[in-house]
């Protein structure tokens, strides 16, 4: 057996109909008895391997979720605690994903748009009809760069906030900062003020033209190796 009587995630190869998020849904369902529609991915994390990728997908589980060993692959499941997760013999490849993993675990990508300057035709944000994205969204895509690029490439799910103005949006930030301070959040916004009070905070911005440089160049979407 490969790598046998270690601990890893439930998961297998994606087909050719699936997305990552949609393979890993089914894998959970499959080995874990896990009802796709009682988890909502938050993130994803693909490593590049030359001729083949491997995708790992960070999800938020409903608390009605019940999950058993429930095929011949798994031997055994277990919810374990993070903070024990390295006391078990994990799998060659799951230890060394570990630790970028539990650095996002969490974490969220928000994304803030001043709807008092940003036109409400404006892409991609129009096409937002509910607070959640159905796909993720790259670093790239928002323009920001992480200062340690490898071959990790991580995408969110953004939680879409919508404020009017200066005031609106820095309360939005402030609820932000104190219900999670470890999320990630981009602020979108025509207001150049706005944008450099924001970025002086620490907080990326972009505006529709595109990401302001300091925004771009300050975020980090991880500080794992």
């Amino acid at each position: 057996m490969h790598h046998g009587h270690t601990w890893a995630l439930p998961g297998g190869a994606v087909r050719g109909d699936e997305t990552p998020a949609q393979g890993a849904a089914r894998e959970a369902a499959e080995e874990a008895d896990v009802d796709p529609a009682l988890l909502h991915p938050v993130a994803q994390v693909t490593e590049e391997h030359h001729t083949w990728r491997y995708t790992t997908v960070l999800a938020v589980a409903d608390p009605r979720v019940r999950a058993r060993a429930a095929s011949s692959e798994s031997a055994e499941l277990r919810w374990v605690d993070t903070a024990r997760v390295e006391e078990y013999p994990l799998h060659h490849d799951f230890g060394a994903a570990w630790p970028t993993l539990l650095d996002q675990l969490g974490r969220k990508l928000v994304v803030i748009v001043d709807t008092a300057s940003v036109p409400p035709t404006a892409e991609p944000w129009a096409a937002v009809e509910n607070p959640w994205t159905d796909a993720p969204v790259s670093a790239a895509a928002l323009g920001l760069t992480p200062p340690r690029p490898d071959r990790r490439h991580w995408a969110w799910w953004p939680r879409m906030v919508r404020a009017a103005g200066p005031a609106a949006v820095c309360a939005t930030l402030d609820d932000c900062h104190t219900s999670n301070g470890d999320d990630h959040i981009v602020v979108v916004t025509e207001d150049a003020q706005l944008r450099a009070r924001a970025g002086a905070a620490g907080v990326a911005t972009m505006a529709v033209t595109g990401p302001t440089a300091a925004g771009a160049q300050s975020w980090a979407p991880s500080s794992g190796p």
